[in-house]
């Protein structure tokens, strides 16, 4: 019996709690309280606002701008057109330049001359001496039926041609030919060896060769005695 007062005693007292105490949902807004944030958690929103880009800055203008508006290549009608660089005639590749000069063949007649009273030297004496003393020199003409050459003088390969000594040395790698006791010019017959050297004035290929003509200075002639035939 007891026990059923209890329980009707609980069950009265749950019903007349009042209704702050149960609980239930939060009240609704009033318009008196702010409402609840929506925006979602994280960075603000990139988007652009009427077609414009917030993070556009002069560098994105700059990345925007025509190729021409960049580098200082302009790209105007008005602008100079890019040139090749070319050689004219007259340019510094176009100067006469000198090279060397080298042929040898067969004398055919000399009227050379000596420029000096020192004595002739020799191919063997040159040696001796290392090349360092003062030697005589020689003028005149040569001619030498040209057999050898190198690049600069292969025109004059297979001519006979007159060269001109203007105090050029010569050295004679003969022995006493005419049998007087020296060794000289009387010893240089027909058919002698010969070997002339100097330097040629020269123009590139490309260069206008209009009115050149080139300029050879003899600096040296080597004599030989002629070969020895053998029957």
């Amino acid at each position: 019996m007891i026990r059923k007062v209890l329980i009707a005693a609980c069950a009265a007292a749950l019903v007349a709690s009042p209704a702050w105490a149960l609980p239930g949902r939060a009240p609704a807004n009033d318009g008196t309280a702010h409402a609840p944030s929506t925006t979602p958690a994280g960075p603000p929103s990139t988007t652009p606002v009427n077609g414009s880009n917030p993070g556009s800055d002069e560098r994105g203008s700059h990345a925007q701008q025509p190729s021409g508006e960049r580098g200082g290549n302009t790209g105007d009608a008005g602008a100079a057109p890019r040139t090749t660089h070319s050689h004219p005639a007259k340019s510094r590749k176009c100067k006469p330049h000198r090279v060397a000069y080298v042929a040898s063949g067969l004398i055919v007649d000399q009227s050379l001359v000596l420029d000096g009273s020192e004595p002739t030297p020799t191919i063997a004496t040159a040696s001796a001496a290392g090349d360092r003393n003062p030697r005589p020199t020689y003028s005149g003409d040569v001619t030498i039926d040209v057999k050898r050459t190198n690049r600069h003088a292969r025109d004059d390969k297979g001519t006979t041609k007159t060269y001109t000594l203007d105090h050029a040395r010569v050295l004679f790698g003969l022995s006493d030919q005419n049998g007087d006791g020296s060794v000289d010019l009387l010893d240089v017959v027909a058919g002698s060896r010969a070997k002339v050297i100097g330097k040629v004035t020269k123009l590139a290929r490309r260069c206008d060769q209009t009115d050149f003509t080139p300029e050879l200075k003899i600096r040296k002639l080597i004599v030989h005695a002629p070969r020895t035939t053998q029957s």
